[in-house]
């Protein structure tokens, strides 16, 4: 640019290049979404899947194997939860009155180191 001493004289005209930019980028937005669509909504993607590189999708031939796994847990979300006819119904018991008060939160904090761990993968013990 010649403000700063360069040989382009470029002239930004707000009325011509925002429109521009703006189809483009539109139209660069719906592919990327057909994309991680086609690819299995999954998150976590790859980006240069996404962006139309030679990179696989990480769904690809999952999206079947997904597909069926929706359909699971919608059958079982859709399943009616039991009803209580108040003959088994227990009274809550507050945290002090209760004999096990010291062991309430012990069970979350013991199974805490599991969380993130994949069945059969073997545990990292360092960094």
């Amino acid at each position: 640019m010649k403000v700063s001493d360069g040989e382009v004289d470029f002239k930004y005209d707000h009325s011509v290049y925002w429109p521009a930019l703006d189809k483009i980028t539109t139209e660069r937005r719906r592919q990327r979404k057909e994309r991680w669509e086609k690819g299995g909504k999954i998150i976590g993607e790859s980006e240069v899947y996404l962006w139309g590189g030679d990179e696989p999708s990480l769904g690809a031939g999952k999206t079947a194997e997904v597909a069926s796994s929706v359909e699971a847990e919608a059958k079982d979300a859709a399943a009616p939860l039991p009803v209580s006819n108040g003959s088994d119904a227990v009274a809550p018991t507050p945290a002090s009155e209760s004999t096990d008060a010291t062991k309430q939160g012990t069970g979350l904090v013991e199974g805490v180191e599991k969380l993130g761990i994949k069945e059969g993968e073997p545990v990292k013990t360092t960094a």
